[in-house]
């Protein structure tokens, strides 16, 4: 790779990009962002500047427009995936002034009003980038076709999950501080940190209903769902596993002994999450066999097998 023409290794970088993010490989997903030069990558992967440079600035023109399209988006979703993961070892909204809170709540997609989280600074503005770099394209699109508009629209829907994703992320962790700060009624049947998740399961049920039954437009979507829900179960097992009365550096998770609620609902969160991790390869792997994609189906039930070892459904299978 490294004799080849840029625009072969940029093709390259975006596939090494779209496994990674896909693996759960972080390490070298950021690896791969920072590896990147301005040529590549549109630069290396810090904080973001705002604004979003394409992934083939020089070598554009020795690439197709369909491979140039892919690389931004494959960038984007790596880079806001990244923001995501790092914003797990910041400190909680709560704790940080008004800079950070860049995006409003209101009229945003994804979780219900009272289950939304506010998204920390690095994550809005790498969505706001990675958006940004679908409206030329999906314009020039629309004016052409509805066909030629739909793949663009599923990377826009894509964003769209990834956003109340990160929302829902982000109120977990707030209503782990606030639990164990002891701000919430700690009630028999409170279960404030499974909340945003249900809600968003709930919201993904009725967008998933939205899109067309195709593999080609699935399969991103589902990809970048599990990719979050694995960052959700990553947080809340490691609260989990924390000591009694011990407070978790990055959720600010405080365990309390008794009643099936004492922690607030985390366990229950843990067990959502669990449980969308298979649904969703499951459904995939069940459209895949409608559609006579034998090998597709097969490749989607090994997935779920690793995810959830457990999964009685794909055990049986």
């Amino acid at each position: 790779a490294a004799c080849a023409e840029p625009a072969a290794r940029a093709l390259l970088r975006a596939h090494a990009l779209q496994a990674a993010w896909r693996l759960g490989s972080w390490d070298v997903a950021e690896e791969l962002l920072r590896a990147g030069n301005a040529a590549q990558l549109g630069g290396a992967h810090g904080g973001s500047s705002g604004e979003y440079s394409p992934v083939l600035r020089g070598a554009a023109s020795a690439l197709g427009e369909e491979d140039a399209q892919l690389c931004d988006f494959e960038l984007g979703v790596a880079r806001v995936l990244v923001a995501v993961r790092r914003s797990l070892c910041t400190p909680t909204l709560q704790t940080l002034g008004a800079d950070a809170r860049l995006a409003p709540t209101a009229g945003r997609s994804g979780v219900g009003a009272g289950e939304e989280g506010e998204l920390c600074g690095a994550v809005w503005c790498e969505l706001r980038a990675a958006r940004s770099s679908l409206l030329r394209p999906l314009a020039a699109a629309a004016m052409e076709s509805t066909e030629a508009a739909y793949p663009l629209l599923v990377r826009a829907h894509v964003f769209a999950e990834l956003e109340a994703g990160a929302r829902a992320i982000a109120a977990v962790r707030g209503a782990c501080v606030a639990f164990a700060a002891g701000a919430g009624v700690r009630a028999e049947k409170s279960q404030p940190v499974a909340a945003p998740v249900r809600a968003l399961l709930c919201a993904w049920r009725t967008r998933k209903a939205a899109t067309l039954p195709s593999l080609l437009a699935r399969e991103p979507i589902v990809s970048a769902r599990v990719a979050l829900l694995r960052l959700l179960r990553e947080g809340l097992a490691t609260a989990e596993g924390a000591d009694a009365g011990a407070q978790h550096p990055s959720l600010g998770v405080t365990r309390f002994a008794g009643g099936a609620n004492a922690d607030g609902g985390r366990a229950a969160a843990l067990a959502l999450v669990e449980e969308a991790l298979s649904a969703e390869w499951l459904g995939f792997a069940k459209l895949a066999r409608a559609q006579q994609s034998a090998r597709t189906a097969a490749n989607a039930l090994a997935l779920v097998r690793a995810l959830r070892p457990g999964c009685p459904i794909a055990a049986a299978l």
